[in-house]
């Protein structure tokens, strides 16, 4: 949009002359994570926090939808779930006195299965603890004697994964277990200027996150074959992307042993609830389309201020910190601050779109769609490998019990729809026909989804940074978090691993920063100086 087609106006300024003045830039999980603990450490200073969103909500890549355009039941068209070892979610959920979902006593664990192009086969948990005897009597209950086929109790799971691929499973283990160790104190014990640095204080070095997946893990012994049936589906699945094309630390992550947990209601209102907590100015529909020298202090933003019911205004406001806690690339903002003694701006990284499709029906996926026998059942998570060109990964949930925060003891019995709620991630969009296929439909023109027994459908789509190449000394050495004086960029990791957990923490390291006594001058520590 040009600027000469918007009008100018210059925002108002209600903060006190001596309070520090904070820009940040997006509302997502960095952004409210940034104000929650720039709030929560700055207590004794006056500060004022002003939060940037081009959207109309909150919440950036958590995007909680009601299904079936319901207020009872949430899908997640973005981050589904955080796990109960990520210490910057869990404790921002403890302080913000958010609850979990009530677990519903009659919901039966989900089977998994793989498929690798020819058939379906049992497949391996992602990110979940493994099956216990008890769940696998449960799934008996439901599907008979597949449930051997699909599953395994969690002592069987190690042994039978080392028969299949021998020594592999060992070393992927043993790396797996040192790597998230060292995971749950990277940038937790101190600030970090540099995540190059944060790194190696928790004892990472920089090939974790700049080099493929797939090259590092077999550098260390583990086959071609466990990567392909056992890794690589469980990257497809969290991060759209085959093992090529992420660093091994994503791909580590994607399959560390971890409970997945959500908030009651949907995690945009972990979001919500760290914004309203942190007491900071939310100016929703404004997208900042400049950064420049300011006359009074530090910086000027130009904000462009969207409305459906007035034409667009460019707002001008000056602040002292300016917290960018987004992907450059998802804005196109200018920066012209000529003069200031700036490091390396991060590179452009590329990106890929990835595609989350959530449909409701009665019917269930049809074995028809990926080739397979009209025999064989689609168990309820199914992973790919690099065989399928296009779906990545599928779920199924009972809608009634999908996300849905009950509001009575016995409301969740009440429930008597037998549908299910269907996730399906995808490199490309699902159109009405792929949807009519994948439920064993044929799709005939002048139809309605409805038609063809599907009640209720919604499409998202998500760029997903590509990893950074190995070889680029110069992007590799732009992990600085101050790009310039005051200036902090908060996305910079995004391509070294995309997570809410990450998110947090890149947050709550920029309001440690710029709470260090002595360290930057004249800061939220010490406002006087």
């Amino acid at each position: 949009m040009a600027s000469s087609s918007l009008s100018k106006t210059h925002q108002p300024d209600s903060s006190p002359d001596s309070a520090l003045r904070v820009a940040i830039v997006g509302a997502g999980v960095a952004g409210a994570s940034a104000a929650f603990h720039l709030h929560d450490l700055s207590r004794s200073a006056p500060i004022s926090i002003t939060i940037y969103e081009s959207q109309s909500i909150v919440g950036g890549r958590v995007v909680s939808v009601p299904a079936q355009d319901t207020p009872h039941e949430i899908v997640e068209a973005g981050s589904p779930h955080f796990f109960t070892d990520d210490g910057c979610l869990t404790g921002a959920f403890e302080s913000t006195g958010l609850s979990f979902p009530p677990p519903h006593p009659f919901a039966l664990p989900n089977s998994v299965g793989l498929w690798n192009g020819k058939d379906i086969a049992a497949g391996t948990y992602c990110n979940i603890e493994s099956p216990t005897w008890r769940n696998l009597a449960r799934l008996i209950v439901r599907y008979g004697t597949l449930a051997f086929r699909l599953e395994s109790p969690a002592w069987r799971h190690l042994p039978l994964l080392i028969a299949r691929h021998g020594m592999s499973t060992w070393r992927f283990h043993q790396v797996l277990a040192s790597t998230s160790r060292s995971w749950k104190i990277l940038g937790v014990l101190h600030p970090f200027d540099n995540f190059s640095q944060a790194l190696r204080d928790a004892d990472l070095g920089d090939d974790i996150v700049f080099r493929s997946a797939d090259n590092y893990l077999r550098e260390l012994g583990i086959s071609q074959k466990f990567l392909s049936e056992v890794v690589e589906p469980c990257t497809r699945a969290r991060f759209s992307q085959n093992l090529q094309s992420v660093s091994a630390l994503s791909a580590l992550m994607a399959t560390r042993r971890a409970k997945g947990v959500s908030v009651s209601g949907g995690n945009s209102r972990l979001i919500e609830r760290m914004i309203d907590l942190s007491g900071a100015d939310l100016r929703l529909n404004s997208t900042v389309v400049e950064i420049r020298n300011g006359d009074t202090r530090r910086y000027q933003l130009s904000v462009a201020l969207m409305s459906p019911a007035d034409p667009p205004t460019m707002a001008h406001t000056e602040y002292d910190i300016i917290i960018l806690a987004l992907p450059i690339h998802d804005e196109n903002i200018n920066l012209s601050i000529p003069g200031r003694s700036s490091k390396t701006f991060p590179a452009l990284q590329s990106f890929a779109e990835s595609h989350v499709t959530h449909f409701s029906t009665s019917r269930t996926i049809s074995p028809t769609f990926f080739y397979s026998s009209v025999n064989t059942s689609i168990p309820d998570d199914l992973l790919t490998t690099a065989h399928s060109s296009n779906i990545l990964s599928t779920g199924r949930s009972d809608v009634c019990f999908y996300s849905r925060p009950c509001l009575r003891d016995d409301e969740c019995d009440q429930c008597q729809d037998d549908n299910n709620m269907y996730r399906v991630i995808s490199r490309t969009l699902l159109s009405e026909i792929d949807l009519a296929r994948l439920i064993g439909k044929q799709w005939r023109e002048g139809q309605s989804l409805a038609d063809i027994g599907i009640s209720w459908v919604h499409r998202q789509a998500w760029s997903q940074a590509l990893l950074i190449p190995h070889g680029d000394r110069q992007i590799r050495e732009t992990g600085n978090i101050e790009i310039a004086a005051k200036l902090f960029h908060l996305g910079g990791v995004e391509g070294m691993l995309s997570s809410m957990e990450m998110s947090c923490r890149m947050g709550r390291n920029a309001a440690r920063l710029l709470t260090r006594p002595g360290v930057h001058g004249p800061d939220v520590a010490h406002p006087e100086l």
